[in-house]
């Protein structure tokens, strides 16, 4: 079921199934176009191709609650991105790749087999709305109108893992934080009536507010990942994975 959002109500992100729809009949808003985020990230150096031995499939970053939400933007700009990103990162570090995959289901038992690893990168962002406030505005021409501001927090985590790619058993694990910014929005969206229900794809506005915050976490996180997912490090990793591999190729678990 697709919930709404309450303009007069404190909104959870996290239980926010209601990003999605229409605006209710009787308060349609025009609106500008929404902004347009940078979600590009650049490795730092490239290592030579395949340097460091170690095969990796990549599955996801997929958020880690299922709800509308996620498949609005930019949150869903910032998934898609961050997903190809994870994939050039890895390249760069001399990792052989295979996907990305939307999830481990996609991988098939040959891709899994010719894996030593799978790198699992999960999305936890969480945006917190304050309350919200109606404005009206007097028009000369035409019909008076009203518009939404408030103000949100945004935060979070990644989550890496490294996982056997046959058995699924975690080998690696590293949280990297998405630092908590509080901000202001103001609507750009110009509702007939006080909307009593309100979609965020319907405020542009709450968009753009929300974009810079996205994008300075998306570039910090693919730093952060650079660190962490190091040659030497994995290679380590990668062998002890070769010995419950062995063993489950062995058992027959496919």
């Amino acid at each position: 079921m697709k919930m709404k959002m309450q303009w007069a109500l404190f909104i959870m992100f996290a239980t926010a199934p209601f990003l999605v729809g229409c605006a209710t009949s009787g308060q349609k808003a025009t609106k500008e176009a929404p902004p347009t985020p940078v979600f590009d990230w650049n490795p730092p150096e490239t290592a030579a191709t395949a340097s460091s031995g170690v095969t990796f499939g990549i599955v996801g970053g997929s958020y880690a609650k299922e709800e509308d939400w996620i498949n609005v933007y930019p949150f869903d700009t910032f998934r898609d991105n961050m997903r190809n990103d994870f994939n050039e990162l890895m390249t760069a570090r001399g990792f052989t790749t295979t996907g990305p995959f939307l999830n481990a289901d996609e991988m098939t038992y040959p891709d899994k087999k010719a894996c030593d690893l799978v790198l699992e990168p999960t999305l936890d962002v969480q945006l917190t709305l304050g309350q919200v406030s109606a404005k009206e505005h007097i028009a000369i021409f035409g019909d008076n109108y009203f518009t939404l501001n408030g103000n949100a927090t945004i935060g979070g985590r990644v989550t890496l893992s490294v996982v056997e790619s046959l058995s699924g058993t975690r080998m690696w694990n590293k949280s990297v934080s998405i630092k908590q910014a509080t901000f202001p929005w103001k609507g750009e969206a110009k509702y007939k009536v006080i909307p009593q229900t309100w979609y965020l794809q319907d405020e542009p506005g709450l968009q753009r507010a929300i974009a810079p915050h996205l994008e300075m976490a998306y570039n910090a996180i693919l730093d952060k990942a650079w660190d962490y997912l190091h040659p030497e490090e994995m290679a380590v990793v990668a062998q002890q994975a070769a010995e419950i591999k062995e063993k489950t190729t062995f058992s027959g678990n496919k």
